[in-house]
């Protein structure tokens, strides 16, 4: 697989005044269809948060979230009972399991504090949520056994016999393996259901674990551009697409419902009669006389 340069200036970003935040993938209202995730890894945040601002409390569920403070200092409680401020160099983790509530402030009056939150998604969703979190000392004690060993390692006492289920093994199975496992290339007709409506197009998703989110284009959505409208759709229908690009190795699918309209019209014409829409008939017609060619053969 080949990897493209991509420089910090060219992630996402969001100003809200207490808080700076840069995106290395898709997030909150950041799209960016090319960097919607790598394997498991599903977010890569670094936030400067202002004095005294931070997250009020919030939830979260089937996400395993890492923090790393690279300066200042991060105060920490959640709906399990824990509570403690991060410094500079600490590592937090955080197992979101079936779901857990969380706050995230900046406690200093005059400080920044900066960090990067790391999200992954598990192995298997549901369980009991966990946390732990380790000193700068700790981790230095740990440098040069390699992350997967310090992750493990360094977590292992304050999640008793759980293991985090974290490994290289769980980044080898790629999302996108999917077209491969189906046969599915360009010019094949799929069915996906609607992940999120949007003014610019619909997202929808081709697997059944929605590990795949695709964007399709208001132009694209219709042969009609009457029928063209977003609006017109909700999260879970179902809708035909056709494969327009798929190009794996830089991680790009597109897909057009339009064109696999135009797809089945040709198909239809094909099948009932190729004459018919040089004399003007619609779709209509044409499935009328073979009902009626049907019908009299019956008879």
């Amino acid at each position: 697989m080949k990897f493209k340069y991509r420089s910090a200036h060219e992630r996402g970003s969001a100003e809200h005044g207490w808080l700076h935040a840069r995106f290395t993938f898709s997030f909150a209202n950041y799209y960016d269809p090319e960097h919607n995730g790598f394997h498991t890894l599903q977010v890569m945040n670094n936030d400067v948060i202002e004095p005294g601002g931070g997250f009020p409390s919030h939830p979260h569920h089937d996400a395993e979230i890492f923090t790393y403070v690279l300066s200042g200092k991060l105060e920490h409680k959640d709906s399990m009972g824990n509570g403690s401020v991060i410094e500079a160099g600490d590592l937090q983790y955080m197992s979101a399991g079936e779901g857990v509530q969380h706050s995230e402030f900046n406690p200093s009056d005059s400080e920044k504090t900066e960090l990067y939150q790391i999200w992954m998604r598990p192995n298997q969703k549901g369980g009991k949520p966990r946390y732990a979190e380790k000193k700068l000392s700790e981790i230095k004690s740990l440098a040069g056994r390699g992350a997967w060993v310090m992750m493990q390692r360094s977590f292992k006492e304050e999640i008793k016999d759980e293991k985090i289920r974290f490994s290289k093994r769980s980044l080898d199975k790629d999302p996108l393996d999917w077209f491969k496992d189906n046969n599915k290339k360009v010019g094949d007709i799929i069915t996906t259901r609607v992940h999120e409506v949007m003014k610019t197009g619909v997202k929808v998703s081709i697997d059944n674990d929605k590990k795949i989110v695709v964007s399709i284009r208001k132009s694209d959505l219709a042969k009609s551009s009457a029928d063209a409208r977003p609006e017109v759709f909700s999260p879970g229908n179902a809708l035909d697409a056709k494969i327009t690009e798929l190009d794996l190795e830089k991680r790009k699918i597109k897909l057009s419902v339009k064109a696999a309209q135009i797809d089945e019209k040709k198909s239809l014409v094909a099948k009932f009669g190729e004459g018919a829409t040089k004399s003007g008939a619609t779709l209509k017609g044409i499935f009328e006389k073979a009902i009626g060619k049907k019908g009299k053969k019956e008879k």
